[in-house]
């Protein structure tokens, strides 16, 4: 038997062991104490509400304009698993699916072509000849285009 996890499967087996408790006749049974059965079963009740309780409360502060990164800073979790806990709620406000995140990286920028055709290697060998530092590989600095570009533009082109 798999652990109860969904409220629905919570509120279904407190219900099961409350009424299997019930069913228990000492007259026909092996006179047995069932306390911590029955305190078991009313625990899986009181989680059963309880979980009622935080989807309620989740809910209004949904309706109250709280987002699930602020949500899941109370709940501990990450916003998507708040997001996804909760997916009733979400459901019900009619919320799109939470995003993994924002981005901490810059949008990629396509690389640009060398100016005029020129190739990579001789924009390279006219940055050095000018007393510029650039790899052999990589991205050339912005800074080196530039300077590049600006000396092209002129007509001044050394090296």
């Amino acid at each position: 038997m798999n652990m109860p996890r969904t409220r629905e499967q919570l509120a279904r087996a407190a219900a099961e062991a409350e009424a299997w408790l019930g069913s228990l006749d000492p007259a026909t049974s092996k006179a047995e104490d069932t306390t911590d059965l029955r305190r078991v079963g009313l625990a899986v009740q009181a989680v059963a509400k309880a979980e009622e309780d935080l989807a309620e409360a989740v809910a209004t502060a949904k309706a109250n304009g709280r987002s699930w990164g602020q949500l899941a800073m109370v709940l501990g979790v990450s916003k998507q698993a708040a997001a996804e806990r909760f997916r009733s709620v979400r459901a019900a406000t009619k919320e799109p699916p939470v995003a993994s995140g924002p981005s901490r990286r810059r949008p990629r920028t396509p690389p640009t072509a060398a100016p005029r055709g020129e190739s990579q290697a001789e924009i390279r060998e006219w940055a050095r000849a000018q007393g510029y530092s650039v790899g052999d590989r990589g991205r050339i600095p912005g800074e080196v285009r530039t300077a590049h570009e600006a000396a092209l533009s002129k007509g001044r082109r050394t090296g």
